[in-house]
């Protein structure tokens, strides 16, 4: 096979792109139920919400970036 040129992911790159995608989307709402447990720390899940947030953003501008090139 030809080389791929600078950049190219190969086959196993959408998935896991996709996978992050998706956990990143689930990440929120998991987290907005955690906070309805009584008598819980909810340091790990306002956490885990924030992170899960800035992938969200992280990967709304990379859709946006590669639809735009």
């Amino acid at each position: 096979p030809p080389p791929r040129p600078p950049g190219a992911g190969g086959r196993a790159a959408p998935p896991g792109g996709g996978r992050s995608l998706l956990f990143a989307v689930g990440g929120p709402g998991y987290g907005a139920l955690s906070l309805f447990e009584k008598e819980k720390n909810y340091l790990f899940a306002k956490i885990g919400m924030g992170i899960t947030g800035g992938l969200i953003l992280f990967w709304t501008c990379m859709i946006i970036v590669g639809v735009m090139v």
